[in-house]
Parts: structure tokens; sequence; C-alpha cells
């Protein structure tokens, strides 16, 4: 497997699924982006 400057992160809970994708620039600056959904189930 091949490192990558790409981290994900993924919060499954009972009322909502959240997740945040970020990358780091070539000034070793951080950039994210972030969505939340609620959850529709129940």
């Amino acid at each position: 497997m091949e490192n990558s400057d790409i981290v994900v992160g993924l919060d499954i809970g009972t009322t909502k699924i959240a997740c945040i994708v970020g990358k780091r620039d070539d000034h070793g600056r951080s950039r994210f982006s972030a969505s939340a959904n609620p959850n529709r189930w129940g």
C-alpha cells in the first residue's frame, strides 16, 4: 500500500452519519471538507 496525504474520518452514530476528508497541500497546510446526514431509518 502506498502512503497518501489524504485522511478520512467516519462517525456512524445513532442520529446521524458524519464524514470528514482532508488533504495536506504543498505548503503543509491541511484542507478539510465535512458532511453530515441525519439517520432516516428510525
